[in-house]
């Protein structure tokens, strides 16, 4: 499954990514694809791609990368919903969104991305109300959603999260 997500980018950003060539740890300026190379077969671990120009909706099976630990694709062109997978990857710590065009409303399943450290989604096009469901993450250091299409007040619950430094 890991492959299926590095191609989705992959071909995006100009890599040969194919199936023959499975890309782990492909490193190519800002362009960074990481594994575990420690499991067979190797997972991948960490998706950097900012500011690549990048464009469409991030891909449904995302939430298929299990040993995901950081998601940075800020700074490109990406629209539509998040897709409920992503909010399925246990090991997620530092997740941003930032200056894309995703829109809708943050699912209430936010709060099951229990190890995030740090969650930026600023300049995107989200809707609603934030869920109380942020209350969950009790790991969360940074939080950034300035520059959305937000209304109504802050949830309670973010009082909960004792690591909180910084809320944009």
């Amino acid at each position: 499954p890991d492959c299926d997500v590095i191609e989705y980018f992959g071909l995006q950003v100009g890599l040969n990514t194919t199936r023959a060539n499975w890309c782990c740890d492909v490193k190519v300026s800002y362009r960074v694809f990481e594994c575990d190379l420690t499991l067979s077969p190797p997972r991948l671990m960490k998706v950097q791609l900012a500011g690549l120009g990048i464009k469409g909706a991030l891909p449904d099976n995302i939430g298929n990368l299990k040993r995901l630990t950081v998601l940075n694709v800020s700074h490109n062109l990406l629209t539509g919903a998040l897709p409920t997978s992503l909010f399925e990857l246990p090991l997620l710590t530092y997740l941003d969104l930032d200056a894309n065009a995703f829109s809708g409303t943050i699912s209430e399943k936010i709060g099951d991305l229990g190890n995030l450290v740090k969650l930026q989604m600023y300049k995107n096009k989200f809707t609603s109300t934030l869920p109380p469901a942020l209350g969950k993450l009790m790991k969360l250091q940074i939080f950034d959603m300035s520059n959305n299409n937000l209304v109504g007040t802050l949830p309670l619950a973010l009082n909960n999260l004792t690591q909180l430094q910084e809320l944009y």
